[in-house]
């Protein structure tokens, strides 16, 4: 890039796809509380925001972290670079002092888990990517991997994939 100086762009493990605000890693490696598999957002090219699980704030770690600790992964990335965009900013400032826990309000920040800070993101940072929901729902990991859950007109893609995953349509 003009005007700055790298010494290596940062891609995917042994491919050649670089992160971009907005990618949506869904993983397969782990259980909580009785919900299959983990979720984060790329917030900008080297890092995530996440939560992992019980007795953890929401928190901005390395995208390279994640890939230490879950090998099996897909990356969605949205066809809407501004959508995208928008939701990495506001994930960035997600609540640090949120707890996590699973509860069935998509609107609250406080408490929370993995896939409900990607959902907030998209619905709340930008709109017309998912359906907007409130009490009595709950967004698990995997709905991330179906086409249905986004709205028409948006083209989700795998982008990258490791190892066994969960397949879902996309």
């Amino acid at each position: 890039m003009p005007g700055h100086l790298y010494a290596k762009y940062y891609h995917y493990p042994g491919s050649k796809v670089t992160p971009k605000a907005g990618d949506i890693l869904v993983t397969s490696s782990t259980v909580s509380s009785g919900i299959i598999g983990h979720a984060a957002i790329v917030v900008n090219s080297t890092e995530i925001m996440e939560i992992r699980g019980p007795g953890y704030h929401p928190k901005v770690r390395s995208i390279s972290s994640w890939f230490k600790s879950f090998k099996n992964t897909k990356v969605i990335r949205i066809n809407n670079y501004t959508k995208a965009k928008h939701a990495a900013a506001w994930a960035k400032k997600y609540n640090r002092k949120a707890k996590y826990k699973i509860t069935s309000n998509l609107q609250s920040t406080n408490p929370t888990y993995c896939s409900k800070i990607v959902y907030q993101a998209y619905t709340k940072g930008t709109s017309g990517v998912f359906p907007k929901y409130g009490k009595g729902y709950y967004w698990p990991p995997y709905n991330f991997l179906f086409k249905r859950s986004y709205h028409p007109g948006l083209h989700p893609k795998v982008v990258y994939k490791k190892g066994h995953i969960y397949k879902g349509d996309l």
